[in-house]
């Protein structure tokens, strides 16, 4: 996962949304429980500039998206209603094998209606993979209150725990990610388990995909360990924003090195 500023509220937003959420505010003030049915996706129209922001990547898995998937734009407080996940790592789910489908996910519905309001606000919204959206997140989202309250209110105060690219938590803090792809909570972060399970960081082909990378980080490390030339250049490439997994690599360096990916590029780029 990486760390990205999310752009500002494009022009016309907030006229092109307009409609879409005086229906929901109306059909909620009539005591109707709003469904995704009954959510506009005007949110669409301006998907190509949180696209643009995350350099095509998802801002949870970290994978470059438009290559092969149109992309979403996921809701990070689910609008429509609000799911948890058990202890039980049984029911947290998996990928079937050579197939993109999830098996034996199971959550449990902790509300009907979830954060509806916060349906067409720009701050609520981060451009994804449909696999890290639709086949995983759904409308799972844990936070640190217990119990929390349901269903939502706007002003109630709750700590989500679900990293995302548009957080002000460094990712490198909580997320672990190992020389063969894997990856976990890092010194035991709840922020960090609670991700891994809520959008499926450890699923087996994200793992595959990952792998790649991690394997080529570890080893540019071990030479810039031993001096050997070229280290920081392949570095410097595989932490490259438009890249697949680059906060990953970033992590990874921050991590070993013990300092921020910006003092890695200051200390070792200096001329």
């Amino acid at each position: 996962m990486f760390q990205a500023r999310r752009p500002k509220t494009p022009k016309g937003f907030n006229l092109g949304v307009r409609d879409a959420r005086k229906r929901i505010r109306e059909l909620v003030g009539r005591g109707e429980r709003p469904t995704s049915n009954d959510f506009d996706d005007t949110w669409s129209r301006f998907k190509h500039l949180l696209a643009e922001a995350q350099h095509h990547r998802c801002g949870y898995c970290d994978r470059k998206v438009l290559g092969g998937d149109d992309g979403t734009i996921d809701h990070y407080r689910p609008k429509a209603e609000i799911e948890e996940l058990e202890d039980d790592p049984d029911t947290w789910g998996r990928q079937r094998a050579h197939s993109a489908s999830i098996e034996g996910r199971k959550s449990l519905l902790m509300s009907e209606r979830g954060y509806h309001w916060l349906a067409y606000t720009w701050h609520n919204y981060v451009f994804a993979c449909s696999c890290c959206n639709e086949k995983w997140k759904r409308a799972i989202f844990p936070v640190a209150t217990h119990p929390r309250c349901c269903p939502p209110r706007p002003r109630s105060h709750e700590e989500p725990l679900l990293l995302s690219c548009y957080g002000s938590l460094r990712p490198s803090a909580h997320l672990q990610f190992n020389e063969d792809g894997t990856v976990e909570a890092r010194n035991g972060s709840r922020y960090g388990h609670e991700t891994i399970r809520t959008v499926g960081l450890h699923r087996e082909p994200l793992r595959d995909e990952r792998e790649d990378v991690t394997r080529d980080v570890y080893e540019a490390l071990r030479e810039l360990a031993e001096g050997t030339e070229g280290a920081v250049r392949a570095l410097c490439r595989l932490g490259g924003e438009g890249r697949s997994f680059s906060g990953v690599a970033r992590a990874i360096v921050e991590q070993e090195l013990e300092m921020s990916w910006g003092e890695f590029v200051a200390t070792f780029t200096a001329t």
